[in-house]
């Protein structure tokens, strides 16, 4: 990632989402074809400390001019 953010100048931001659903001991479908109650445990997921910072962060990212 040093090397991308290099060639870019600085122009790189990276922002991680965690999906960690601990109900199930299997993990979450890489498919586009989620069953309902991988949607559900990703919207859960969604709404952890975490993800909600990332997801901040992502915004302020995105307003930048």
């Amino acid at each position: 990632m040093n090397v991308a953010n290099k060639l870019l100048k600085g122009k790189l931001d990276i922002v991680r989402f965690e999906y960690n659903d601990k109900m199930q001991e299997k993990e979450g479908s890489l498919s586009f074809h989620l069953t309902k109650n991988e949607k559900e445990n990703i919207l859960r997921c969604a709404e952890n400390k975490s993800n909600s910072a990332s997801l901040e962060r992502l915004i302020r990212i995105i307003d930048k001019p």
